[in-house]
């Protein structure tokens, strides 16, 4: 059993020089001229302190020829370490020592590992804590995280901390079964500060498995989220544009290029209707339509007005739905330059806009303007190749041409239109009583009347003398009737513009409505119609004919 310092002390005060020569710990007796007289085998190096009259170590001679005992630590540099006790013996002071090199230095090793741990931790980790069983924290580092002080969150729920607008995340960190790390979760921190956060999490549990705390380290990842998310959009946006630009470059015909940059923009964003409408000095014009909600063009434009060089307006409708309006402007933030505009909606309640739609639609405008004004080119050159010169209609090529596009739009989604075959009664009676330039009137007010019937996305055209055509698209045989009957009630007042004469001017209609997947040619259409614009004519004219129905003289006299 070792011996105490104290009690070694004692026995070696009452001893001769030959005890501390054999004494087994470092000891040294010095006289009243401070020579040394006597010293252990384990002494030496107390001796040399004390020959080299180090500091410390002389203060404590001092001190004990003053008070009868004193103690101390002594240290070389880059030397040994002793704690010595120096006490009055009969020869002299006795100084008795204890070598304690060996674990001070492990101490400050340790000490100094810890310290090095604990910046390493807060290099690694923006905060590290524990939780107990019932996730409040017990223990939390630093003592600022997301500079939040720490104290008061201590015994209080971790969730409360990192979620503090109550939406937890579907694989909640905190809640962890198992050791495991949790990526990018989105965290809102007290004051309202939002991170993406990584959460290597490790579970404790007890003999009967009850998990009974957990720990955690989160590094704060927003910065690598945000370098990913705006990566992400910026392929995204490529994408989008490059599929654009094909439509653009690929498209032979305006509508052609407006149908299918709609359907791209419907598909990237999830829209139920996506609008394009066309400005000039009067008002707005619905070239291309998808989905049926409605708007008011009108509104549109003065909202735009009251934005100039914005690239996206937010526009509020009816039904929970939202719309985004991207304006197409050859010059930013001047409206007079503007040639029309996107509409782009869906319903806002299941589906809010989010900030990367927001900026992908704002990012791809230019191209969106592109496409569009490319569009309005082609059309204007198309009007002067595909229109009737006379009654400015498409003339039969073009005609034929739209109505099969729209045939093939609707076989992919099962809807059907109805084809409209015109004829007008005794049209060489009035050019023989009035004249041809009558003539030429009744065909351009019968385009006008046309026109002015018909929807936006409805077709209107002149198949040969005084025979016309409208399309009808997406619409039922009943309401298709009653614009064909319309049409003939118009004729009467027509007459009355035209000649004072009696005229018998009129017109007779026959109907067909394509039937998806099946009548999928113009031609095929226009034959089924005029077999039935035939039977009106037979059963005596200023009527409607509906194709395929079992009489062929029933219809609207």
């Amino acid at each position: 059993m070792p011996i105490r310092l104290p009690t070694l002390a004692k026995t070696l005060k009452k001893s001769a020089n030959p005890s501390i020569v054999a004494a087994d710990v470092p000891c040294v007796l010095i006289d009243e001229q401070d020579a040394i007289i006597a010293n252990s085998g384990q002494g030496s190096e107390l001796a040399l302190l004390w020959q080299q009259r180090v500091a410390p170590l002389a203060a404590l001679v001092t001190r004990a020829r003053a008070t009868g005992a004193a103690c101390d630590r002594v240290e070389l540099q880059a030397g040994p370490i002793f704690w010595v006790t120096a006490s009055q013996s009969e020869g002299g002071i006795l100084l008795i020592g204890r070598d304690v090199t060996v674990p001070e230095r492990m101490t400050s090793a340790l000490m100094h590992s810890r310290a090095l741990l604990k910046g390493l931790l807060e290099r690694a980790c923006a905060m590290a804590f524990e939780l107990d069983a019932h996730g409040r924290f017990r223990f939390i580092a630093p003592a600022e995280p997301f500079d939040v002080p720490s104290k008061p969150w201590l015994e209080t729920p971790a969730e409360s901390f990192f979620f503090s607008d109550g939406r937890l995340p579907g694989r909640n960190p905190l809640q962890a079964l198992a050791d495991g790390v949790f990526a990018s979760v989105r965290a809102v921190l007290p004051g309202g500060q939002r991170v993406y956060l990584d959460f290597d999490m490790a579970v404790e549990r007890d003999d009967a498995g009850e998990i009974t705390a957990r720990t955690g380290v989160v590094r704060d990842v927003t910065a690598e989220h945000d370098r990913a998310a705006d990566a992400r959009q910026t392929t995204l946006r490529l994408q989008v544009e490059s599929q654009l630009t094909h439509i653009l470059n690929s498209s032979e015909s305006a509508e052609h290029l407006l149908e299918r940059a709609t359907a791209a923009l419907s598909d990237i964003v999830r829209a139920d209707t996506v609008w394009m409408a066309a400005e000039g000095d009067a008002k707005a014009q619905l070239l291309y339509q998808y989905g049926d909600t409605r708007f008011d063009l009108s509104a549109i434009q003065a909202a735009l007005d009251t934005q100039p060089g914005e690239a996206l307006v937010p526009w509020p409708s009816a039904d929970h739905c939202s719309a985004l309006l991207i304006p197409f402007q050859r010059d930013a933030g001047d409206t007079s330059t503007r040639e029309g505009f996107a509409v782009i909606a869906r319903d806002t309640a299941q589906y809010p806009w989010s900030e990367p739609e927001r900026l992908l639609l704002k990012s791809v405008g230019a191209t969106l303007t592109a496409a569009f004004l490319r569009a309005k080119m082609i059309d204007r050159l198309s009007q002067l190749s595909s229109r009737d010169s006379l009654t400015q209609l498409l003339n039969r090529r073009a005609l034929g041409d739209a109505v099969n596009r729209r045939l093939a739009a609707h076989a992919k989604v099962g809807k059907a239109g109805v084809l409209l075959f015109i004829d007008l009664d005794h049209f060489k009676e009035l050019n023989d009583t009035a004249g041809h330039k009558a003539g030429d009137q009744a065909l351009k007010e019968v385009a006008q009347f046309a026109r002015d019937s018909i929807r936006p996305s409805d077709l209107a055209g002149r198949y040969g003398g005084d025979e016309f055509i409208i399309w009808l698209d997406d619409i039922d045989v009943t309401a298709a009737e009653e614009k064909a009957q319309a049409l003939i009630d118009f004729m009467p007042r027509l007459r009355a513009r035209l000649s004072d004469a009696p005229l018998k001017l009129g017109a007779s209609v026959g109907l067909c409505q394509s039937r998806p997947n099946l009548d999928l040619d113009f031609e095929a259409l226009a034959e089924k119609a005029d077999a039935a614009l035939y039977a009106a004519k037979q059963h005596g004219k200023g009527r409607v004919i509906v194709a395929g129905r079992a009489d062929e003289g029933e219809g609207h006299v």
